[in-house]
Parts: structure tokens; sequence; C-alpha cells
């Protein structure tokens, strides 16, 4: 529970960077080019991460710290693909650069529908 905590914490943070970054567009600088290498490793360690990890999907008696384990190797491919597809608009049109603070906001949304369910089942567990 404590992890979801922070990971709403670091959520919270990004939303903030992203809201300066609309409102302050001109101010902010994208270097697409670490980017992509950081989106293609990203997506790199994301598929031997999956790849290692065996399948419990399915199964309620599986601990509830292996299932979100599994819910963040599925997501995390997901907005690393992402970042790439954004990263790419930012490279070819860079005068686009607002597609990174609303990728950030799609992304948060994402976070926070997966970690919802898994912090209210943790809530379950303690009460």
């Amino acid at each position: 529970m404590a992890t979801i905590l922070i990971i709403w914490s670091l959520i919270l943070n990004f939303v903030y960077e992203a809201i300066q970054r609309i409102l302050y567009l001109d101010r902010f600088q994208t270097d697409s080019r670490i980017m992509l290498v950081t989106s293609v490793l990203g997506i790199l360690f994301n598929v031997i991460n999956l790849t290692g990890l065996k399948a419990t999907n399915g199964q309620p008696h599986v601990n509830v710290y292996i299932r979100a384990a599994n819910m963040h190797l599925l997501g995390d491919p997901i907005q690393a693909v992402g970042v790439l597809i954004y990263t790419i608009v930012i490279y070819v049109r860079t005068e686009w650069r607002i597609v990174d603070p609303l990728t950030t906001f799609i992304f948060a949304a994402l976070v926070m529908t997966t970690t919802v369910p898994k912090f209210r089942h943790c809530m379950c567990i303690l009460l």
C-alpha cells in the first residue's frame, strides 16, 4: 500500500510538471534524441521482464503483490511504446511539444485507473 501512495505522489508531481509545461511551453526544451534512446531501451527491458515472468493471471489465490507486479509489467511496455510514439512526433514536428504534457496526463490517468483497484483491495485486506 505504501508503494501505491508513493506512485500517487509521483503522479501528482508529473501532472504538476505537465501543467507547468503547458503554461510555460516556450521555457521547456525536449531533447527527442535522448527520449528516443530511453523509450527504445524501456521497451527492450520491459520485453525482457515480461518474458521472464510466469503468468499468474486468473488465479484468485495469488498474492496481491504478484498481481500488482503483473499489472506493472503489462503497463510499462504500453507506456514505453507511447513515449516512443510521442518522441517520434516531437522529433518530426518540434512545434508539437504540447504532446509531451498531454501524454503525461494520459499516462497519469492510466496509472490511476490501474492502482485504485489495488489500493481498494489492500484496504479490504487491512480492514
